[in-house]
């Protein structure tokens, strides 16, 4: 409103009208249809519905990208979508009669790789400190599931009753650690929730739910009227229709207090109509943040001190500090350039600035506001860890025709970072803080047009004057990787902070702290935080012979591991849970990472759950000291996408080292894998080590192929079991004793050893069978009393036979789903 030029209000045009509106007609017709839905999605969503408002009397053909599934409603006005591991970006499209003429209508749907960190789930109680107006709330809150459905299938939920005599009543949760704000900042990451409330209580259709991330520290000595001071970012959504469990996604809306570093908010806040005195009875479930996976590349180089520059440092007075570019003072694998630029902070300065021009990487700010872009550097210092630096995106000509006063004049928005490390180098990225927002045309003190940015300021600790030399390189706009391909499972850079909160049922799945999709539905897949297996004990001698006949054992596993550069630690890829991963730092080569076994171990076989960013040469190496390799098996043209390599090795080491010297075509990343598991004989009893059996001539076991899988039941696919990849798994039907998964290894094999990799929906109670004709079985193994969540069960098998079944009796106690497991792996001759 205002104005008589086309387009939105500028604020040039003339003031603000107000206009009074009673009633509002929408007609749809051939110029207005579309379809509608969420526009970004993430793989492993299900029950995603799009629907399009065309006639009622049409028939409706919806076409889908490839790995989409509807799973309902082709032919109608409205679809359910499942958004499949593997799919891509792409149009969802649907062609019907709209009267006169067949009419095909579009929405781009962009798929992403989301990773969930759960916050809230309430299976096994609060879990977090739930506090309500002060008040910490009891076990009492925690109720059976009123309405079990499509979207939330939880036995136990949060009931919450809003306090109407409470304007500003309030939920607070605490003691999940620190969350980093800058990327729900950004709006590239969400915060949802499960939310239901039945038909009889208060209509809450429409209405805010509003979210805040604070930092407790600050909060807890700030006036209660004092909304801003200590809240990092605000969120707000909307409540759905009653009587059915629904999703809402809070979406960002605003920076109250951005001195604060946006990595130290521990806790949030949920309210429900705040400002008012509305009464609310409602249920909750499944409180979680989803973090974009996709990854950055470099997009354009600003400036690197051994020659390459898109944009100029400013002289004095826009730069403030002193600078010189000098030679590297402690390379690594970070930062191994020959020179770099030091800056020495001006210690007499409150805003010490850094200033470039020229800039042309950035040429949309919204892309950066919204995390398209990123601005990166490079950083070494010795200053305190928690050091802020904070970015500004501006014009430079606006900046320059106002005074320091109009701080926001010619400004386009405010973007932070703070250090993370001290005395080494580390690439920090900037998030977004908060958006400047003039209007003010008529004397010239606007802030600057999204398409204006060609200057970018640096600051240092911005607001206090302090001392300290600073080393920069590698400044560079970074650019987020849109149509990434699919992994097979989800980055653990962030995951639950309380062991108590990994718990979260699915009608598919049984446990979860990282999620492969965004929002928790009924058949999403799920990968656990916490999976610990059951260690095969070996023997605590020095000595590593082995016996020939001895099965080999999974000897990495939760052992110590380090590497040349971490995003994601090292010990992500020896924790046994398929959904974390170890990732090298971008663009580094070579990369490495290494196991230290604690002993010697005679090794027999190394496999490597590659995440897509993978190597396409590499070197497995072994060393007993650390320092001295000799390398084991060399690998060359692995290709680019999530892969499992199996490898065969010999020798007597205590380190294994996966050495990188090449990134597969097309990665542009660096080295990520989700799990290496080393395997080595089992160390031979008194008894054993001077028998011998008539294997002992055939050399260590190695791992068998596998050439089908079946199962009684299969919720997902039992091929599922064998395919070599960590990230998918077999599930049966639910609440069945007995339950089988039938291996065939294509002809009689003679057996040493079966590792079962269990996801959380379990066995108590297990047989392992043999068979040479899939029909009469022989007992080769058992288990019993195993414990509910995700472990692995190594058994000593014996005999020759083409076909095993794993043969589940009874599920483990509290497991109210079926059998779950994510890989089965044969060692034999």
């Amino acid at each position: 409103m205002g104005g008589s030029l086309a387009g939105n209000p500028n604020g040039s045009e003339g003031p603000e009208q107000l206009m009074q509106v009673d009633y509002v007609a929408v007609f749809k017709n051939d110029a207005s249809w579309s379809v509608e839905g969420d526009t970004y999605v993430y793989r492993g969503d299900t029950y995603k519905k799009y629907r399009i408002d065309g006639p009622a009397s049409a028939s409706y053909n919806w076409s889908v990208p490839a790995g989409v599934t509807i799973v309902s409603g082709q032919g109608t006005r409205e679809i359910v979508a499942s958004i499949g591991n593997s799919a891509r970006s792409g149009n969802f499209n649907v062609t019907f009669n709209s009267g006169c003429s067949l009419k095909t209508v579009s929405k781009p749907v962009t798929i992403e790789q989301g990773r969930t960190q759960l916050l809230a789930g309430y299976e096994s109680g609060l879990g977090l400190a739930h506090v309500q107006n002060g008040v910490a709330l009891g076990a009492g809150a925690i109720v059976n599931n009123p309405a079990p459905g499509a979207v939330n299938t939880s036995s136990k939920v949060l009931h919450y009753v809003r306090d109407a005599s409470q304007t500003w009543d309030n939920l607070k949760l605490t003691g999940f650690g620190k969350l980093n704000a800058g990327e729900l900042r950004s709006g590239r990451a969400k915060i949802f929730a499960d939310v239901y409330y039945p038909g009889s209580a208060t209509n809450l259709l429409g209405k805010e739910i509003g979210g805040g991330l604070e930092n407790s520290a600050v909060v807890s000595v700030t006036p209660s009227w004092d909304g801003n001071t200590g809240r990092l970012a605000r969120f707000n959504g909307t409540i759905g229709k009653a009587g059915e469990w629904h999703t809402v996604e809070l979406g960002f809306t605003g920076t109250p207090d951005s001195a604060i570093a946006a990595s130290q908010a521990d806790n949030l806040v949920l309210m429900v109509e705040a400002g008012s005195n509305r009464p609310a009875d409602f249920y909750m479930d499944n409180i979680r943040i989803v973090w974009p996976d996709n990854g950055y590349s470099v997009k354009q180089t600003i400036a690197n001190f051994d020659g390459t520059s898109n944009g100029a440092i400013k002289a004095a007075p826009y730069t403030s500090g002193v600078r010189t570019t000098v030679a590297n003072p402690a390379p690594n694998a970070v930062n191994n350039s020959a020179n770099v630029l030091r800056y020495v902070r001006d210690a007499g300065a409150t805003y010490d600035t850094l200033a470039f021009n020229g800039i042309t990487g950035i040429p949309d700010a919204l892309d950066a506001q919204h995390g398209m872009v990123r601005v990166a550097v490079d950083v070494y210092t010795t200053a305190p860890v928690g050091t802020i630096i904070s970015l500004n995106l501006e014009n430079e000509l606006q900046v320059s025709a106002v005074t320091p006063a109009d701080w926001q004049v010619g400004r386009h928005s405010f973007y932070q970072t703070e250090t993370t490390k001290t005395g080494q180098w580390e690439t920090l990225e900037f998030n977004f803080n908060f958006r400047a927002a003039l209007g003010d045309w008529a004397n010239n003190k606007a802030s600057a047009p999204f398409t204006g940015i060609d200057q970018l300021i640096f600051l240092i600790t911005p607001g206090v004057a302090s001392t300290g030399t600073y080393y920069f390189d590698n400044f560079r706009v970074m650019e987020y990787n849109k149509d990434a391909p699919a992994t097979s499972g989800n980055s653990s850079s962030q995951t639950s902070s309380s062991s108590s909160q990994v718990v979260i049922p699915s009608s598919s799945a049984s446990s979860v702290a990282v999620i492969s999709s965004s929002r928790i539905s009924s058949s999403v897949a799920i990968t656990s935080s916490s999976r610990s297996s059951n260690p095969v004990a070996t023997s605590s001698s020095s000595s590593v012979a082995g016996c020939s006949n001895c099965p080999s054992v999974l000897v990495s596993q939760g052992r110590p591991a380090t590497a040349s550069t971490s995003l994601t630690p090292a010990t992500n890829a020896v924790d046994g849970n398929p959904g974390t991963r170890w990732e090298s730092n971008h663009a580094i080569d070579p990369s490495w990472i290494m196991v230290d076994l604690g002993s010697q171990k005679a090794l027999t076989q190394v496999v490597i759950d590659w995440e897509a960013a993978n190597a396409a040469n590499y070197e497995i190496q072994g060393s007993n000291n650390g320092t001295s390799w000799t390398t084991l098996k060399a690998v060359t043209g692995g290709a680019f996408g999530t892969r499992t390599d199996t490898q065969s090795v010999s020798g007597s080491y205590r380190y294994v080292r996966i050495y990188g010297t090449a990134r597969s075509a097309g990665n542009t990343w660096g080295y990520s894998i989700w799990e290496l598991k080393v395997y080595a004989q089992s160390a031979a009893s008194s008894s054993s080590s001077s028998s011998s059996s008539s294997t002992s001539s055939q050399g260590p076991a190695s791992q068998l192929n596998i050439v089908s899988a079946s199962a009684s039941t299969a919720l997902t696919p039992a091929a599922n079991a064998i395919d070599k990849n960590s990230g998918t798994r077999w599930e049966s039907a639910h609440a069945l004793d007995p339950s089988w998964l039938v291996l065939d290894l294509g002809s009689a094999k003679t057996l040493s050893s079966i590792a079962i990799d269990w996801e959380a929906a379990n066995a108590a109670d297990y047989l392992v069978q043999g068979s040479n004709d899939n029909a009469n079985w022989t007992n080769l193994a058992s288990k019993a009393g195993g414990a509910f969540g995700n472990r692995t069960d190594t058994l000593t098998i014996s005999g020759s036979y083409r076909y095993l079944r794993i043969y589940g009796t009874k599920r483990s106690a509290t497991n109210q789903w079926g059998y779950s497991i994510w890989e089965a792996r044969v060692l034999g001759w």
